[in-house]
């Protein structure tokens, strides 16, 4: 199963150095949580999910989404592949978004739907600086604190395994942020764990 991880780091120069560092040792092998990961991959565009929520509405973000979906539908076929689908979902999703606002936001200009998800580095906007994020539409499974000068490596689930169930374990990433005092430094960057 593919889940969504959040990687706390203390430089958006060579972030992806600094997410495989702080990945080492956290494979199934080594009694961790995952057996594959890449910068992005299903959760590509997350961030800039969040803020384009945070600017229109969610509302409004969701109604593009489901117009997408009664149009052309998300699935893939002999006859519709994911280059057709980008090409549709742009056509809709500038159709409620203003090209040259996006832009200013994702420099790159691309959606935040339909991309390569086994870009190893993922996109520009897989990595957003702490102060950035809209907190009101964060969300992730997993959360991961990069080890930073005296501060050591620690991991949070949304469930954690007690022997015969998982059970919530309700972390709330503002608030580890708060504490470890890095409300204001840092980004986070994201990650498609296989598990």
């Amino acid at each position: 199963m593919h889940y969504h991880c959040e990687v706390w780091v203390p430089d958006k120069n060579d972030y992806y150095s600094q997410v495989i560092k702080t990945l080492d040792g956290l494979h199934e092998e080594d009694d961790g949580f995952y057996d594959w990961w890449v910068v992005g991959g299903r959760w590509s565009g997350e961030h800039t999910l969040w803020r384009l929520k945070a600017k229109y509405g969610g509302r409004k973000i969701n109604k593009l989404y489901d117009e997408f979906e009664k149009k052309y539908g998300w699935w893939i076929n002999k006859e519709t592949n994911e280059d057709k689908r980008r090409k549709q979902f742009e056509e809709v999703f500038f159709s409620h978004i203003p090209k040259e606002e996006y832009k200013e936001l994702v420099p790159s200009g691309i959606v935040p739907s339909w991309r390569n998800h086994y870009d190893m580095k993922g996109y520009d906007d897989d990595i957003i600086a702490v102060v950035d994020i809209p907190w009101k539409f964060f969300t992730c499974y997993t959360f991961v604190l990069s080890e930073f000068k005296k501060m050591e490596r620690k991991f949070y689930h949304q469930e954690n395994w007690n022997g015969s169930t998982f059970q919530d374990s309700e972390f709330k990433v503002k608030d580890i942020l708060d504490n470890e005092g890095l409300t204001n430094f840092g980004y986070l960057v994201t990650v498609d764990y296989h598990s």
